[in-house]
């Protein structure tokens, strides 16, 4: 149970006193704000663009696409593929057809005909494995890709369709038609899966909310505030995101959309318990309802509001990133907890200043909780074993920590898929009769003067790029269908010429994104040895902006790792009045994010056999854990120090880290749990974060919160408050008779 401090007729004093004499209109306001939202204001804007979005516009491999489509007059890239599979052979009228399609489609493109729409397909390339000359082709013809391209500037919903619509005119599962695959119906599906279970992860959250208060408080009504709060906090938060992106560049992606209503619902969650448990503290002392609320108020609402204010600038630091997706995401999500924040500091302690003791029905609230002596918490806060503990958590924590080293990251969209998915089974339809990479081929876009009379050293350099470990197959200026070949391959000013890249992976996961790595090392010794040194020379493709993003995530990473603990710490001082524990806290909450990441790890990574974490997960969770653990520290640390104004710094300990242990641990596990039912979203990311969120939580609040911050203000004594002083600074090991009376 928290503690309840002794409380100055300050700022605090007054605000609660505001708050709870305006309770009825503050209700009435929220009620009102609610329901506008919902009728008038726009949702939340949620993106889920194509790849190319991810990177900024001057980025390499986009600027090099673009000069790739303004130098040939034949398209290369596609992100959406037609799979048509047959294991017994694809029949022969199956195959004419398809080509038949293809070339009809090419013959409107050419004569620039109007019959077409910008929903349409412009533009198919049929390829059929009937032959070993295709690259990666088994060439027992029982596989067919055709790449489909629209026009620009089309959604992933309208892309889709128009491909739909295609594989229809086909013949549908008559041409053996699997369905399709690529990035585009990739992304797609993700987005329908997370649109279609958005709402059972809503409802099991807030069941799970109300299970776990439930339980903690024995009420019934309790937590059905909680939630109520927590739900109208959501719902308002998203309104705003949408009223604000009129004004700045503010998104939730569409794929950390389940992220922010759990974590939302979580946070509130856990600032009601805390203004609960003051609540009923108060109660039990004998003071009337209203006097109660205003006291729970009182010495909750600042600590509250700084935990808060702690969480959102710790997200609000990921504008120091150069990726837009998380210099759009970080503002996002801060606004979200500043709303959540806002609702908590108003609407809860009105809640419970209206409904009084009923809130905590059907417990009577007759007799007071006993105090808890915790046997555990008298031992670790004994220097010897206080060291003890130290020593073995901060092993322990470094060992789990120690696959983090060797993740790799990768942006696997069709693999993240469950196994039963449409486009999962197209994919693995097309790798049966191809290598994996043939859904998304990569291009060498090589510029230089007379390109296309040198197609001898072009096929040279398709040679040495073939035989790099992981490339199944170079197609180069001697390799395509006589009908096209040289428009694909050479540009009609000779001044550009492209290789078209499978490799042996899947063109987004982080063994394409190893061999692009080494491709592009090579690649300046290769073209050497062919002659071709005097051209700018480009990868471009999936894998190639694959490979930019990896780079440039690791790159915010360490941004990011420098600016987000610099704000939590100067807010951990500001709060404490301290320059040595703010340290040490902030160290331990690092530790413990670099031992969830290690876990999840080892658990997706090394056992489960992936090839590597989805690339935003490392970066999202490491920053919110960060962030929560800097919440939790303000609630107890903070709390001890109080304290330790009255008392010797143990006794601070041995009374508040007990009190304040049982609602940490109540929240944290709310949050957690919260956390974990993003997992309701069958796709990898969200089991990915669902347990990197769930497992950092509990490390928090069971090992860091409970065992190693105690150890180490015992160890440091007085001088962790350094420069402040308790004011008894010789009395760490005093009997506790003080305590004892402190307690009665």
């Amino acid at each position: 149970m928290s503690p309840a401090p002794t409380h100055s007729r300050g700022a605090s004093w007054a605000a609660a006193r505001i708050v709870i004499a305006l309770r009825w209109p503050i209700v009435a306001f929220w009620i009102i704000v609610a329901a506008g939202a919902t009728g008038l204001a726009p949702s939340a804007p949620i993106t889920g663009g194509g790849i190319s979005g991810l990177l900024p516009e001057d980025s390499t491999p986009i600027q090099a696409e673009q000069r790739s489509f303004d130098e040939f007059a034949f398209p290369v890239l596609s992100r959406v593929v037609v799979v048509q599979h047959n294991p017994d052979g694809l029949p022969a009228q199956t195959r004419r057809d398809t080509i038949d399609a293809a070339t009809r489609l090419l013959s409107l493109f050419n004569e620039e005909t109007t019959e077409t729409s910008s929903d349409s397909v412009l533009v198919a390339l049929p390829l059929i494995n009937s032959t070993t000359d295709i690259p990666s082709s088994t060439g027992d013809g029982t596989t067919a890709v055709t790449y489909l391209f629209t026009g620009p500037d089309i959604s992933l919903g309208r892309q889709t369709r128009a491909a739909g619509a295609y594989a229809d005119r086909l013949g549908g599962a008559s041409a053996d038609v699997v369905g399709l695959a690529g990035l585009v119906p990739a992304q797609y599906e993700q987005g329908q899966l997370i649109k279609d279970r958005l709402p059972i992860v809503e409802i099991a959250t807030a069941a799970f909310v109300l299970l776990v208060v439930g339980i903690a408080l024995r009420s019934i009504l309790a937590p059905l505030v909680t939630v109520a709060t927590a739900l109208l906090s959501y719902l308002v938060a998203t309104r705003l995101l949408g009223i604000a992106q009129t004004f700045v560049d503010i998104s939730v992606p569409r794929e950390l959309e389940p992220l922010i209503l759990a974590l939302l619902i979580g946070v509130v969650a856990d600032y009601s318990l805390f203004y609960l448990y003051g609540f009923r503290r108060q109660l039990h002392s004998g003071l009337p309802r209203l006097d109660a609320a205003r006291m729970a108020t009182s010495d909750y609402s600042k600590v509250i509001l700084v935990a808060g204010l702690t969480v959102a600038a710790g997200t609000a630091s990921l504008l120091v990133a150069q990726l837009s997706l998380f210099r759009a995401f970080g503002p996002g999500l801060a606004l979200t907890v500043l709303t959540g924040l806002a609702v908590s500091l108003t609407l809860t302690p009105a809640l419970l200043a209206i409904l009084g003791r009923f809130v905590f029905w059907p417990n009577r609230l007759e007799d007071p909780p006993p105090e808890r002596r915790h046997r555990m918490i008298e031992h670790i806060t004994r220097r010897p074993l206080a060291a003890v503990v130290t020593a073995a958590c901060l092993i322990g924590l470094v060992l789990v920590a120690s696959p983090v080293r060797d993740m790799s990251l990768n942006l696997s969209f069709a693999n993240g898929l469950p196994a039963d998915n449409p486009v999962q089974q197209a994919q693995a339809a097309a790798d049966e009769g191809f290598a994996q990479g043939i859904i998304s081929p990569s291009v060498l876009l090589l510029e230089g003067p007379d390109l296309t009379q040198r197609t001898d050293s072009l096929e040279q350099l398709a040679t040495e790029i073939d035989e790099v470990p992981g490339v199944a197959g170079v197609l180069g200026p001697d390799g395509l269908p006589a009908n096209r070949g040289r428009e694909m391959i050479l540009s009609p000013t000779g001044e550009a010429a492209r290789l078209l890249l499978v490799l042996d992976a899947d063109p987004l996961d982080a063994n394409a994104v190893a061999i692009m790595q080494d491709l592009q090392r090579q690649l300046p010794a290769m073209l050497t040895q062919a002659e071709l040194a005097d051209t700018e020379a480009t990868f471009v493709g999936d894998t190639a902006i694959a490979t930019e993003l990896v780079r440039q995530t690791r790159a915010d990473f360490l941004r990011i790792a420098i600016a987000a603990p610099l704000v939590l710490l100067v807010l951990l001082v500001l709060l404490l009045r301290s320059l040595i524990a703010p340290l040490f806290l902030l160290l331990t909450s690092m530790l413990g994010v670099a031992a969830a990441l290690g876990i999840s790890t080892w658990v997706f990574q090394d056992t489960a056999g992936r090839t590597g974490i989805t690339f935003y997960v490392p970066f999202a969770t490491a920053v919110l854990l960060l962030a929560l653990g800097s919440d939790y520290n303000v609630f107890s640390v903070g709390r001890v120090w109080e304290e330790a104004r009255h008392r010797s710094l143990r006794e601070a300990l041995l009374l508040v880290v007990p009190r304040t242990n049982v609602a940490i641990r109540t929240a944290g596990i709310a949050l957690a749990g919260s956390l974990a039912l993003v997992a309701l979203i069958p796709l990898w990311p969200f089991q990915e974060i669902a347990f990197t969120m769930a497992i950092g939580l509990l490390i928090d609040v069971f090992v860091i919160r409970t065992l190693l911050v105690p150890s180490l203000i015992i160890l440091f004594g007085s001088v962790s408050m350094w420069p402040a002083r308790p004011r008894t600074p010789h009395s760490d090991e005093r009997p506790t008779a003080a305590l004892n009376e402190g307690q009665r």
